[in-house]
């Protein structure tokens, strides 16, 4: 009997401090929310710039430290980031799923030759110069930039892919391999092609300021029902990244004359 008295008391003693614990990390929780919401937007852009510059630096380390591992090298630039979301729908937004379909590119290399990095690995909001000074660092052998469109009409679908003309190398101009990126992802996602077009716009003037084979690859749009849908799903996700490394493989064939394995 002395025993039963024992557990029961024992019983109600775990559970009286288990509710105690779980009001006193509620009242944490809690009081850390009413800390956030006393934070001014300046407060909060300064914590943001901090956390991204301490990403970088983590990041650029890291690659810096494991490229020597490689024959060949290609930089990912996954696009926003952080407080910049990019295009967003219902389903999910343009930061996220770049970095999704990168993460998937990496996951996908089993080539022990070909090494690749991103530009960003973790939901920081990195800024061109940031972006331009890690591709500048790592001295890649392809650069690509990965984004998705959100056009004005629901009915647009498709991959686009942009290049620049300021850079030229002969055995793989970057008209050929924005060519190459295009066909290669198409194929492998079963879809639809826009175009290989000139990059004009301001938001991609990182690529027009490399040198070395770099191109931009809208991967597809949100604005379209099913594609915005099919985007934002990891099976999809893994198609775009198969179609990707293809591309990245054809063009390190032009590029090294040696046929990849």
């Amino acid at each position: 009997m002395k025993i039963i008295k024992f557990l029961k008391g024992f019983l109600f003693t775990i559970v009286v401090l288990l509710l105690l614990s779980a009001i006193a990390i509620g009242g944490y929780m809690c009081y850390q929310m009413y800390l956030e919401r006393q934070k001014t937007p300046d407060e909060i852009l300064q914590i943001e710039e901090e956390k991204t510059q301490i990403a970088y630096e983590e990041n650029l380390a890291y690659a810096l430290k494991e490229r020597e591992k490689y024959d060949f090298v290609v930089v990912l630039n996954p696009a926003h980031g952080g407080m910049d979301e990019g295009n967003t729908n219902d389903y999910g937004k343009e930061k996220d799923i770049t970095l999704a379909i990168c993460e998937q590119i990496i996951a996908s290399n089993t080539d022990s030759s070909l090494g690749i990095f991103l530009t960003r690995d973790d939901d920081v909001a990195m800024d061109e110069a940031m972006r331009l000074s890690f591709v500048t660092q790592m001295e890649p052998d392809l650069f690509i930039d990965v984004h998705l469109n959100k056009d004005t009409l629901t009915n647009s679908y498709g991959t686009t892919v942009y290049y620049n003309t300021t850079y030229y190398n002969r055995k793989l101009t970057n008209v050929e391999f924005a060519d190459i990126m295009e066909k290669s992802v198409v194929t492998a996602i079963e879809g639809f092609a826009c175009g290989i077009f000139e990059a004009e716009n301001e938001e991609m003037h990182i690529i027009k300021t490399l040198t070395m084979p770099a191109v931009s690859i809208a991967c597809g749009d949100l604005s379209n029902e099913k594609e915005g849908v099919l985007l934002t799903r990891e099976p999809y996700q893994k198609n775009i990244a198969k179609g990707v490394l293809e591309g990245i493989n054809l063009a390190r064939q032009k590029l090294t004359d040696e046929k990849v394995q």
